[in-house]
């Protein structure tokens, strides 16, 4: 294979990624071969390990590097792991417990034609790209690429086969490891947009206490109505102020314990089914509930919520809370115990790493000028159907531009993701004690 054949097959790796790079041989480079490692009787070819270090880059969107040591050392990496690939499908090639048919490289084959077909602009322009770059035409490159794909399967069946006997297991990487993985690979991570660690105080206006009356008479009367005949459906349509759940005559369906406040939940998980229960006050309002289906760990529940009456001066009396409490936090008072104490519950307390772009205009128009371990001034959370406002006071806890995913966003991903490479480092270092092998400079 040619070195322009090497670099067609880099530009299917990319096609098949949906990425671009310009991966084509410099003018005048020498389409000449080499072998850079033998591994038992098989040998590995410059073109392998040019085609893998081209499509590492390419899938991941990223250019080649061009600083002659970063290259050597990927080169260096790479060719060891054609070693192992290598490895691996010889002993697969020794377990006669491992078949793989010719109707599954064919049926493999076919999906990478077809993939590969939908992202060339034509047959025409398919075929003339094979032919320039070194296949006689598209039975040659199905050849070469059923080659590859029954190796492939091989190594496939031969690895789950392992895991599965436990031949090969995890290994626990020590801190310094993780870290030093992290640090070796930093640069090819895929950009991260900007995101923020925050806390937030949330206040929710509260009803009067005659408004809590009028909402919890009606509660009363919808319950003994139901009771008495009523169709439990029908009146969640009527009178529930949750719109989601009204649409479905009250449906909440299935939920297991810590799903639901605590007030509700404990009155959910006390009656007996078919039971209607007398109206339940939470933050939300006053619930009438109805199990419909028990289970040992969950319940099937109906409800139907009626909302206390709010006014404008129990909107501007919010307002007025929220006002302190953020003097009392940029005078130093604590904000953690300031959320314990007035925070809506049903809104989230925190964020770790969020997203900036993703936490909406609202949000990102209050933290914009805010700087690390400031406070927002008090804004406005419009509520879904009209609903009165709730106030927000946020405390930016972190910031981070735009770049590879910070090291304690990865740390235990890379430690499960190194400890498995390590369980498999130790299984080929075993088979290369008892394989000749002999690596020449890539």
């Amino acid at each position: 294979m040619s070195l322009a054949r090497s670099a067609w097959c880099a530009v299917l790796a990319v096609i098949a990624a949906g990425a671009a790079a310009p991966l084509a041989a410099q003018e005048g480079d020498e389409p000449i071969d080499r072998v850079v490692a033998v591994v038992g009787s098989s040998a590995i070819t410059y073109t392998q390990l040019q085609e893998e270090f081209y499509s590492l880059y390419s899938a991941r969107g990223l250019r080649p590097p061009t600083d002659p040591a970063v290259v050597r050392r990927e080169m260096r990496n790479l060719l060891d792991s054609l070693i192992n690939s290598e490895l691996l499908y010889q002993e697969a090639l020794k377990d006669t417990s491992i078949v793989v048919t010719p109707v599954e490289v064919n049926d493999a084959v076919d999906e990478t034609m077809r993939s590969t077909r939908q992202r060339v602009n034509s047959e025409l322009e398919f075929q003339a790209e094979l032919r320039r770059s070194g296949f006689l035409g598209i039975d040659d490159f199905r050849r070469w690429l059923a080659e590859q794909q029954a190796r492939e399967l091989m190594r496939r069946r031969k690895r789950e086969k392992l895991l599965t006997d436990r031949v090969v297991s995890p290994v626990a990487p020590t801190e310094r490891e993780v870290r030093e993985f992290y640090d070796s690979r930093r640069d090819l991570l895929p950009p991260q947009p900007p995101t923020a660690s925050l806390k937030q105080l949330v206040i929710r206006p509260v009803p009067s206490q005659a408004a809590k009356q009028r909402a919890q008479a009606l509660a009363d009367s919808i319950a003994n109505e139901i009771r008495n005949g009523a169709d439990f459906a029908v009146a969640a349509r009527r009178f529930s102020h949750d719109v989601a759940s009204a649409q479905r005559g009250g449906d909440l369906d299935w939920f297991r314990r810590g799903v639901m406040v605590r007030p509700f939940e404990e009155v959910a998980f006390s009656l007996k089914r078919g039971t209607v229960s007398n109206p339940v006050e939470t933050v939300f309002g006053y619930h009438i509930i109805q199990v419909q289906q028990i289970q040992p760990t969950e319940v099937k529940a109906r409800h139907i919520l009626i909302m206390p009456d709010l006014d404008s001066t129990d909107i501007a009396r919010a307002r007025a809370l929220a006002d302190s409490l953020r003097a009392l936090v940029v005078a130093g008072a604590s904000f953690d115990s300031l959320q314990v104490l007035y925070h809506d519950p049903s809104e989230e307390r925190e964020a770790v790493g969020a997203i900036i772009d993703s936490l909406g205009p609202v949000y990102g128009a209050a933290i914009n000028s805010v700087p690390d371990g400031g406070v927002t001034e008090v804004f406005a959370l419009a509520n879904e159907g009209g609903a009165p406002p709730k106030f927000a006071i946020v405390r930016v806890m972190e910031r981070r531009p735009a770049g590879p995913a910070p090291y304690d966003q990865l740390r235990e991903r890379i430690r499960q993701v190194l400890g498995e490479s390590m369980g498999w480092q130790k299984y080929f270092d075993e088979l290369r004690r008892k394989v000749h092998i002999e690596i020449r400079d890539p």
